[in-house]
């Protein structure tokens, strides 16, 4: 059975999907993400650039979100690359021969490490970032981003878990909020602050598939301007 973290096509098992390689340092988009929503696939050969190819990715996908923003896209695209690039190391992108990117979907409990005592979740959009070698992909070579270009940390297993269907799970350990002290009240507060924001972000994202995207616009705003 293939492993979760497997298989995945490349310029030689797919060549339907595949563009040809300009001669230049940067690889050409396969197909663009409106024609592709399940991935795009940057076909890489010697003595490419991955980081050209890497924010060439990012920018096809991040447009997607940002059509009339140029600038608020542009900032997100730079965090977006930072943050994959502290990711993957060096050495797990040497050799790879792709990079894929995928619209994800990350979930993320709050509760107590046991799963016995739940205050709830939330889900919200991500993009997967790959770095694909002789048609495989691991963990190392994997890193995640929320839409407006921040690391969404996962370890190994998770990504491991989550990979093979594109639905990432995680969790907030919220053991000891029990005993309201002022330090745990305050601790509390903060989690109910950051499902709400969650909720937020389903609530917009559901208007936006629905042919509504000023509120998207709004809440990417007010996130890379620092004041959600």
């Amino acid at each position: 059975m293939t492993d979760p973290i497997g298989t995945r096509p490349t310029p030689t098992q797919n060549p339907a999907k595949q563009a040809s390689v300009a001669q230049s340092s940067t690889p050409a988009l396969s197909a663009s993400w409106a024609a592709n929503p399940a991935a795009i696939t940057l076909s890489l050969k010697a003595g490419d650039n991955s980081d050209e190819a890497l924010k060439k990715g990012l920018a096809s996908v991040y447009e997607a979100f940002y059509k009339n923003d140029a600038a608020a896209a542009k900032t997100a695209i730079d965090k977006a690359f930072s943050a994959i690039k502290s990711a993957i190391t060096d050495g797990a992108k040497s050799g790879a021969d792709a990079i894929q990117f995928r619209i994800v979907t990350i979930a993320t409990s709050y509760g107590a490490p046991t799963d016995a005592v739940s205050l709830g979740g939330a889900s919200e959009l991500g993009i997967e970032a790959s770095f694909v070698k002789s048609g495989k992909v691991t963990p190392a070579q994997t890193a995640l981003v929320d839409i407006s270009g921040g690391q969404i940390a996962l370890s190994p297993t998770q990504i491991s878990d989550g990979h093979g269907a594109g639905f990432y799970r995680r969790s907030q350990d919220m053991t000891g909020l029990g005993t309201l002290t002022p330090e745990n009240a305050k601790y509390f507060q903060e989690a109910q602050k950051a499902l709400n924001d969650i909720q937020r972000t389903a609530d917009v994202l559901t208007a936006y598939v629905h042919g509504n995207a000023k509120p998207l616009a709004d809440l990417i705003k007010q996130q890379l301007s620092g004041r959600a």
